[in-house]
């Protein structure tokens, strides 16, 4: 999704990731959409252990900090296709977390996440 993006990227991802700034793509597939002039921005928690990525995002990314974020993990691409992530609790032992992905291509469930990102990035 980000490699055909061609308007602009937004996700927010949480500190409990092991990358969270790579979590839905590479550092060379966000550095090639923002040379094609994709708009993309991040929300995230940005910690010691990120810190390294969040520096070298920074010259493509459009990056800001929440601090602790807990919800959801989402990337939308020009408000048409999303890719969510959900973390199931009741689901999750000591040795083995469990996910639920989930893939759209619902334009209004897209716009619907991308309101969230508004929120949290402001």
């Amino acid at each position: 999704m980000v490699k055909a993006a061609q308007n602009d990227i937004v996700f927010i991802t949480t500190p409990n990731v092991v990358n969270p700034i790579v979590e839905f793509g590479s550092l060379a597939d966000y550095k090639n959409a923002a040379k094609r002039k994709v708009s993309v921005q991040c929300v995230t928690n940005i910690s010691k252990r990120n810190l390294d990525t969040v520096l070298d995002a920074r010259n493509y990314l459009k990056i800001h900090h929440y601090n602790d974020y807990q919800g959801i993990r989402f990337l939308t691409v020009d408000n048409r296709k999303s890719f969510t992530a959900l973390d199931c609790d009741a689901m999750q032992s000591e040795s083995e977390l469990h996910n639920i992905w989930l893939w759209s291509n619902n334009a209004d469930f897209a716009k619907s996440l991308r309101a969230t990102f508004e929120i949290l990035w402001t």
